[in-house]
């Protein structure tokens, strides 16, 4: 069967549950405009790796991460207020359950870091990814000046994302140890209670 992997994960992974979800950018089934969308994500992407230490002098890390959420729902096709919007809550959100897991005392090593992103590379240059998933990925790689260099701006994204990720999967898996005859979408209801519970307790 053939993986579908989300690019976006890449950067957010929006619901912190899997590196095999859904695309976020393949909401058209025949990939009309997706690979121009992906190509333009990764354009953003490419220009803030390659500024990075030019950027990181005049602006905050907050600030710079709104920044590319916004952009994110803006590429995608919302307005300036309505991606602003979303961008505020999904950093409310991502912040919360990133304070959440440190508190917890979840931390990564450069290791495990390292085995994550050669995993997604791995998928990346298999049989096993799915045509659509693999020519978004190509897009995005492509405006890069190297293939490394995507891969070490993944491994600069997943010293803080894996963080979350690893936390939010103890959740899943108390969750499911709780409950072993619930489905995914029980446990999706349940995520999203869980984290509407999160922000609500900050």
């Amino acid at each position: 069967m053939k993986k579908r992997i989300g690019v976006v994960i890449f950067v957010f992974v929006l619901l912190f549950v899997s590196i095999l979800a859904y695309n976020t950018f393949a909401t058209d089934k025949n990939n009309k405009g997706v690979k121009k969308i992906a190509t333009e994500w990764g354009e953003y992407l490419s220009s803030q790796f390659y500024q990075k230490d030019v950027k990181s002098s005049n602006t905050t890390n907050d600030d710079q991460k709104m920044e590319q959420v916004i952009k994110f729902y803006e590429i995608q096709g919302y307005n300036k207020k309505e991606a602003q919007k979303l961008a505020a809550d999904y950093v409310e959100e991502s912040d919360a359950i990133y304070q959440k897991a440190i508190e917890a005392g979840i931390r990564v090593t450069d290791d495990e870091v390292a085995a994550e992103v050669e995993s997604i590379k791995q998928l990346y240059h298999s049989a096993d990814l799915d045509e659509i998933s693999k020519e978004q990925m190509e897009a995005i790689i492509s405006t890069f000046k190297s293939e490394e260099d995507y891969w070490e701006y993944e491994r600069e994204v997943y010293q803080t994302l894996l963080v979350s990720q690893k936390y939010v999967n103890t959740i899943l898996e108390d969750f499911f140890t709780s409950h072993p005859e619930a489905s995914y979408a029980d446990w999706s209801a349940y995520f999203e209670d869980w984290k509407d519970q999160l922000i609500a307790d900050q």
